[in-house]
């Protein structure tokens, strides 16, 4: 419906539509065009309420304003990556940003903040266990693999972890960290038997273990088990 017969009916109108109404008018009185707003809060504020009122190219429109000079903050490329994901659905848009974003700030942190904004806004668990594997190109020490097995296993990134932890019990059958990672492992992929064989196998050589005799112990006493 154009906007003129919007506004003449605008009593009539659902609250969504009055409320699409409004922004437009607002809009057409004093567009951003030409009488620019260059607080992105305030800009992106109202690009969002076009968004959530089934309009989310305004957002982009202007998200894409803000974004290309490409010269930005690494919390704002982040946060605009964000509203891109989450909001606009521009998955080649968000990416953009949070490139930016890990530019100069390629901690594990970093690394690990975008892994759970892409399963929590796109529930993408295969960009999310790339994003890990990319940091381990980077860093590959024992110890930033424990973590990031670790991780995967409580975000179910399950095969990274596997991808991990299998070659190291491989290569050392008494790697405590690398035991513990492939019973929770096959524990969390409904393989209880073979963690409960595992467990059973480390328990043999390590009685003293309580808290594997925990782990053991938990696993057993799930139903089904």
């Amino acid at each position: 419906m154009p906007l003129q017969d919007r506004v003449d009916r605008f009593k009539q109108l659902s609250p969504k539509l009055k409320a699409l109404t409004a922004l437009d008018f607002m809009e057409k009185i004093v567009p951003e065009a030409v009488v620019p707003i260059n607080y992105d809060v305030v800009s992106l504020q109202v690009g969002r309420l076009f968004s959530q009122l089934g309009r989310p190219e305004e957002l982009k429109k202007r998200l894409d304003k803000f974004t290309s000079s490409g010269q930005l903050a690494p919390n704002k490329a982040y946060e605009y990556g964000v509203y891109y994901l989450s909001e606009v659905e521009s998955r080649e848009d968000a990416e953009r940003m949070f490139d930016l974003f890990l530019k100069d700030n390629n901690s594990f942190d970093a690394y690990q903040r975008l892994v759970y904004t892409w399963i929590q806004y796109a529930g993408d668990t295969s960009r999310a266990a790339d994003l890990f594997r990319r940091y381990l190109e980077r860093d590959n020490s024992r110890q930033a693999q424990i973590r990031i097995a670790t991780q995967s296993l409580a975000l179910g990134l399950n095969g990274l972890a596997f991808s991990i932890l299998e070659p190291m019990l491989q290569a050392n059958p008494n790697d405590a960290d690398a035991v513990r990672g492939m019973v929770d492992y096959y524990d969390r992929t409904g393989e209880a038997n073979r963690a409960l064989s595992l467990a059973d196998q480390w328990l043999g050589s390590h009685p003293a273990d309580e808290t594997m005799k925990n782990r053991r112990n938990t696993i057993a006493l799930m139903p089904g088990k």
